[in-house]
């Protein structure tokens, strides 16, 4: 309860002639699940973690699927890196069920790796950040190639968020001299 007293001035100059209480209550949060980013690029050894942030959940449903560093072409020429959930699957079907374009031999080349719940340390109504580790998915680190994340709550069928993970075990530097940009 929040009483507001007698005597408090407006903006108006005016002031309150008696005081007034008032009973408030907030919500709490929704619960959300996100991959947040743009994507990832993750070394093909030592640590490959990609970020969750979920809020209210203690387990989201994760699908990992796996597309060979040979495909990755089709993925470039096809756009599908640059599309919502909803473009790729075309609605309900699965992710790497892809039916655009060149669709059969799409499908032919992912593969899923992982699918299932994954616990995480809910923190009420606050946002956690977790990192979602690969080899914790794969039971070893993940291979050279291109990976389709997808992540939501564990009841619903919508509101599936989605992250291409790239593995590699190509680097690349660049370096701003006086004498000019070497990479």
């Amino acid at each position: 309860d929040i009483t507001i007293r007698e005597g408090l001035k407006s903006a108006s100059g005016t002031r309150m002639r008696e005081s007034v209480t008032l009973s408030l209550q907030t919500p709490g949060r929704t619960p959300e699940v996100a991959l947040p980013g743009q994507g990832y690029m993750l070394p093909a050894s030592g640590s490959q973690l990609v970020a969750l942030e979920t809020v209210n959940h203690e387990q989201i449903r994760v699908g990992l699927y796996h597309l060979d560093e040979r495909n990755i072409k089709q993925v470039l020429r096809d756009g599908l890196l640059a599309q919502t959930p909803g473009q790729i699957s075309g609605g309900d079907a699965p992710y790497y069920d892809y039916g655009g374009g060149s669709g059969d031999a799409f499908r032919a080349s992912v593969v899923p790796v992982f699918e299932g719940l994954i616990r995480v340390n809910m923190l009420e109504h606050e946002l956690r950040r977790d990192g979602l580790a690969l080899a914790d998915m794969l039971g070893a680190p993940a291979e050279r190639g291109l990976y389709l994340l997808t992540a939501r709550a564990p009841d619903l069928r919508s509101g599936e968020q989605i992250k291409w993970v790239m593995v590699s075990d190509l680097g690349l530097t660049a370096v701003k001299t006086p004498q000019g940009l070497f990479v």
